[in-house]
């Protein structure tokens, strides 16, 4: 199975097109972290490139400090997760991915 954000279930979700988290793929990669490619990693790789644009471009804007915010929330969240509050972090998730590419837009 693909885990990624080629898959399509992820990527409609991400982009908006599609309501509905992906939550099994959610958990599953939560308990088999070592699964390699996985959106999870691929989204933690976008946050590192958008931090790296933030500094080169000396972005200062309200975007920075949602990215933060997000980025702080999901990671308080993420150690007692569950089924319930999946969709939850996965809506965190999916504003961090789309705040993160704005960011990487900016010139």
């Amino acid at each position: 199975m693909d885990y990624s954000l080629t898959n399509q279930k992820v990527q409609a979700y991400l982009s908006g097109d599609d309501s509905n988290p992906p939550i099994s793929e959610f958990i599953y990669l939560h308990t088999h972290p070592l699964i390699r490619p996985n959106f999870l990693n691929e989204i933690e790789e976008l946050v590192i490139k958008a931090g790296q644009h933030i500094k080169d471009k000396n972005i200062k804007t309200h975007h920075v400090n949602r990215m933060v915010n997000i980025a702080i929330s999901i990671g308080t969240k993420m150690p007692t997760f569950d089924e319930e509050s999946a969709p939850l972090i996965l809506k965190e998730i999916r504003d961090l991915y789309n705040i993160c590419n704005q960011i990487i837009e900016m010139q």
